[in-house]
């Protein structure tokens, strides 16, 4: 995929990344292929990603970036913060802004995995419902990557189908962190409990990774996996009472009994539910890494909660656990992040010895029995990384299982609408040189001229480098003979005479924008992935590169628009659509 953040610069040599990025700003495309196993390369991870001018979230906006566009991200670039929310530096093109902090990742996040043996991952899956629910390929899919049928009985007990999703998505979790951590053959991955229900990992570690253990949780939003290669591992994620189904924060007296009085006098603040969050998940998670889970009394348990100074604006906190009076603070580490939308995130690391394990069969599989206080502070706050349902699904069959969703999508998706007699496809018209004016407009000398005005915002040229029309800053587009064409606005287009022709609306998806006609008829699809016109069939009609290229659909040059940003894919699209859809005539 080529990214559209890639600039101009020759391609560069990875061992020289870093030092370019601070003279150049920018990388090519082929620069971020030749550094994908750089830690400091990220790439978007969600389905689309909106670049702001500034860390401020009602900023303009400058592009609309795709799933897979990389850059190159240095620790400065990644600590900008607006409202608790996360911002970093990302470059488009000359251009320069910022992303949500959720939105992108470490190209080489599996990697990383592998090499540490460590993972810390997140999954969102809030809007994720599989396309048929469970009556769709994709559920079945899915379903038949877990080959335990005691697991799939487990996901079947929870009475809301919300819940079953999660369950689903947690066991695709524990079995695709065990593959990418010891490199195994997802196939070969073999996931059993304790009688505590602690999940793991029957056939054990390996030699650089004598403990390797992993812990799953989800609640709320999201799902959260947690893995180690030397320390035993518990991990909780706790949701604010917006993202539940009752209990928890509201009701903090039915929770007395679980907390220590020391606990229950810290929770005397405002805000107190957020505290209550980062106690409760901090306890689930060390209860969770030494297996008795439920079976561990929590009022045992008093947890001194302190923050932790960070500088790239994550929420960040230190727990230190004393059980029945005795600090075990040599012993135990305890992570805590308050997300951006209010969850918890906990992790807890402990020694071998702390394990409860009644049939000892996890026991079994920890191979060393001595910590050392490195290994437990080895990457403590380590970033939790987020991933797609996609992601959870082995690289081998992972084209099937989108082609399971394609079907799935297809077989609920009504035909497209028949266009009405008065509509006009872009492309459907000739190409002229000159485009037409709508109507029987007569504005303008006539005399045709061969340069754009100094004066206006931009420029659109023909096949052949011939200067064609022009949009002002005030929207009014004019052609090469100074004839109006039209009036543009970000989201509207109108006639020479102001009557509307057509308008953008967002697609279900966010991500895509529809370009409706005068007469609501939906005539073709802008897609924010590069400035992409596509068809009701679903054949691209044009693309218009960074460099402001309008390229047919088989990469032939149809015109060039000056200057181009993506920030203006909006009103060029317009512009193509109902102003001159002569231009994308390809017959040419």
């Amino acid at each position: 995929l080529l990214s559209p953040t890639a600039g101009d610069s020759a391609p560069l040599c990875c061992c020289i990344g870093k030092m370019a990025a601070h003279v150049t700003q920018q990388l090519s495309s082929a620069s971020l292929e030749d550094a994908c196993d750089d830690d400091d390369v990220y790439e978007v991870c969600t389905h689309v990603a909106i670049v702001r001018k500034t860390p401020e979230l009602d900023s303009p906006e400058l592009a609309a970036v795709p799933r897979g566009a990389r850059n190159l991200l240095l620790e400065g670039d990644l600590g900008k913060l607006s409202k608790h929310v996360r911002r970093v530096r990302w470059r488009v093109g000359r251009d320069e802004g910022f992303v949500s902090r959720r939105c992108v990742r470490p190209v080489s996040w599996k990697s990383i995995c592998r090499r540490t043996g460590r993972a810390r991952w997140r999954l969102d899956v809030s809007d994720w419902r599989p396309v048929r629910g469970e009556q769709g390929r994709e559920w079945a899919f899915l379903m038949d990557l877990i080959p335990e049928p005691s697991e799939k009985e487990r996901i079947g007990r929870f009475h809301h189908a919300s819940d079953r999703y999660k369950a689903l998505v947690s066991r695709l979790c524990a079995r695709r962190v065990c593959a990418v951590c010891l490199g195994l053959e997802d196939a070969t991955v073999e996931v059993g409990r304790t009688k505590g229900k602690k999940p793991f990992l029957l056939q054990g570690g390996s030699d650089e990774k004598p403990n390797f253990n992993f812990n799953v949780s989800h609640d709320g939003r999201h799902v959260v996996v947690c893995a180690e290669p030397r320390t035993v591992v518990g991990v909780d994620v706790c949701a604010p009472d917006s993202e539940r189904k009752g209990g928890g924060e509201h009701d903090l007296e039915a929770m007395k009994d679980m907390l220590t009085a020391r606990e229950w006098a810290w929770l005397n603040t405002e805000d107190r539910a957020e505290r209550f969050r980062l106690l409760w998940s901090g306890k689930e998670a060390f209860a969770k890494a030494r297996g008795d889970g439920l079976g561990f009394e929590f009022k045992r348990l008093d947890l001194v909660i302190t923050q932790v100074k960070c500088k790239d604006g994550r929420r960040l906190f230190e727990g230190k656990p004393i059980v029945d009076g005795v600090s075990l603070e040599k012993e135990w580490r305890l992570s805590l992040e308050i997300f951006e939308d209010g969850h918890v995130f906990a992790s807890a690391r402990g020694p071998v010895h702390a394990v409860v394990d009644a049939h000892g069969l996890f026991k079994a599989t920890l191979r060393k029995q001595s910590i050392t206080s490195e290994e437990l502070d080895a990457d403590l706050h380590l970033e939790w990384t987020p991933l797609s349902i996609a992601d959870l699904v082995p690289d081998e069959q992972r084209k099937a299982y989108l082609r399971c969703v394609d079907d799935d999508e297809r077989s609920l998706a009504p035909p497209p609408p028949a266009l009405s007699p008065d509509s006009t496809t872009p492309g459907s018209v000739r190409y002229q040189t000159s485009p037409p004016p709508p109507g029987d407009v007569k504005k303008g000398s006539g005399v045709y001229v061969s340069e754009a005005p100094m004066d206006c915002q931009w420029a659109v040229y023909g096949r052949d480098d011939d200067y064609r029309s022009s949009c002002a800053k005030d929207g009014c587009v004019t052609n090469n003979r100074g004839m109006i064409l039209g009036y543009l606005t970000e989201t509207q287009a109108g006639s020479a005479s102001e009557e509307f022709l057509g308008e953008l609306e967002p697609d279900a998806t966010g991500s895509a924008l529809n370009a409706l006609d005068g007469q609501d008829t939906h005539i073709c699809t802008l897609h924010l992935d590069g400035c992409r016109l596509v068809s009701l069939e679903g054949s691209t009609l044009c693309e218009v590169d960074r460099s402001g290229r309008i390229l047919g659909p088989r990469s032939q040059v149809l015109g060039e628009v000056r200057p181009f940003s993506y920030a203006m894919q909006r009103e060029v699209a317009l512009y193509l659509c109902f102003l001159d859809p002569g231009l994308l005539d390809s017959q040419v």
